[in-house]
């Protein structure tokens, strides 16, 4: 019995060596995405803001198409956003890419394994069609393959079928999406997806996604800063500066920073506040019970509450994601203020990129974050994170712009006059 189990053993531990052998590979078939350019941000950001789930009308059925540049490229930012999330992701190197076809869509990923050696990857390509009737559509996996291994077509089904059973079970979000989908074909170089969603559903996939992709000390702290807001609030008085809540905010930043991380508490003050200025709470995606209300303010920066806003929301989406996005954010904004809005406005401008740096700078390390925190828990003026306005043109609007405003003389100086002005703040010079 014992010389039985161990040629089992050993058979299995062959089989095993020879699958690894077979499945890593010396190369990539797909190269690691190369780092999203302002243009590709813009393109994805409008993608985002079509898709959003709150302006879904509730009982209706969504039609979303996107072509082949568009999904790749929405790819590659989900992979980027990856290695920024998760900092042992980076290492992995891995490229993705989707290939479209009448019926047909071909999916291919390779992973860099460095626990192997920095030369070994793994290349999975995966091919499957899609069948829709009466607003239900299935799928089937017609080929699959792990390096130079390609795995059955009876086998790759199975473990397809298994697969979404266990992340049906195991993500609820996933199982509301999977049940709203009613239909998804693949045409030449595009995707369809037909889905239906009720508030209901939106709302209950909005709070567990949050709530999944959000790590617990930040969770935490961001109820901290919620419920600090709610106190502060209370209390402002008529026009209040950011300062108002930058003090209380980061003076409780800096106590909570004593056993947690700084770099985290700081994160939570932007995001808290950034949400705020546009009127959005964060608490509903807490479940919390012993959180309290906070109560609506304009809040100001320079005496104006646009200024406040841009500041905050630049701040916040820099806590959240990367700097480039938030600045695209910005300008795209006041490009789209220049087609007949209140124009485009340097003075906006220097609110978003003050923004973008404070954030920035505040989470870049734990040194840092301390800093901020001991300046603005006692700041006392708004000169001392915002740079001056003065001369900054304001109510340019797109018959004065140009198609090459942006690469224009005074674009540039300007651009190089707000940053030189914000290196040159109080905040930023060593205590």
């Amino acid at each position: 019995m014992m010389k039985r189990l161990l040629i089992i053993l050993f058979l299995l531990g062959v089989g095993l060596g020879v699958l690894t052998a077979y499945s890593i590979d010396d190369a990539p078939t797909i190269s690691q995405s190369v780092r999203l350019s302002q243009s590709q941000l813009v393109r994805i950001e409008h993608f985002i803001r079509a898709n959003n789930p709150e302006d879904i009308k509730a009982g209706k059925i969504t039609q979303t198409r996107i072509n082949q540049p568009d999904l790749n490229l929405l790819m590659s930012y989900i992979l980027q956003r990856m290695e920024v999330n998760i900092p042992s992701f980076e290492k992995r190197r891995v490229g993705g890419l989707v290939a479209l076809n009448e019926n047909n869509a071909k999916i291919q990923f390779s992973i860099g394994l460095s626990e192997y050696g920095s030369e070994k990857f793994l290349n999975v390509s995966a091919g499957f069609s899609t069948d829709n009737k009466d607003d239900v559509f299935t799928y089937k996996l017609n080929t699959l393959s792990i390096g130079e291994i390609t795995v059955p077509s009876i086998v790759a089904n199975f473990l397809a079928h298994k697969t979404h059973e266990k992340l049906k079970e195991n993500f609820d979000e996933y199982d509301l999406v999977s049940q709203s989908i009613k239909n998804l074909e693949v045409g030449n170089q595009n995707l369809t997806v037909k889905y239906y969603f009720d508030k209901k559903v939106v709302e209950n996939i909005q709070r567990k996604l949050t709530a999944r992709v959000i790590p617990e000390n930040l969770r935490q702290a961001l109820i901290a800063q919620s419920n600090q807001l709610a106190y502060s609030s209370q209390r402002l008085e008529l026009q209040p500066s950011i300062n108002e809540l930058f003090k209380p905010m980061f003076a409780l930043a800096q106590e909570r920073s004593i056993v947690n991380d700084p770099i985290i508490e700081n994160k939570a003050v932007f995001i808290v506040l950034g949400s705020y200025s546009i009127n959005k709470s964060i608490t509903k995606y807490f479940d919390e019970k012993n959180q309290y209300a906070i109560r609506p303010y304009k809040i100001y920066l320079n005496k104006r509450h646009d200024l406040s806003k841009h500041f905050l929301v630049s701040a916040a989406i820099s806590s959240m994601v990367d700097k480039a996005l938030a600045k695209t954010i910005g300008l795209k904004k006041e490009e789209g203020d220049s087609d007949g809005g209140s124009g485009f406005s340097f003075v906006d401008m220097a609110a978003n990129y003050a923004g973008i740096r404070l954030a920035s700078f505040a989470i870049e390390n734990e040194t840092q974050a301390r800093q901020v925190q001991y300046y603005l828990a006692e700041v006392k003026l708004e000169n001392e994170y915002m740079p001056s306005t003065d001369k900054l043109a304001e109510g340019i609007f797109r018959t004065d712009l140009g198609s090459s405003f942006k690469s224009s003389e005074q674009y540039m100086k300007t651009e190089a006059l707000i940053i030189e002005r914000i290196q040159q703040l109080s905040i930023y010079k060593k205590p």
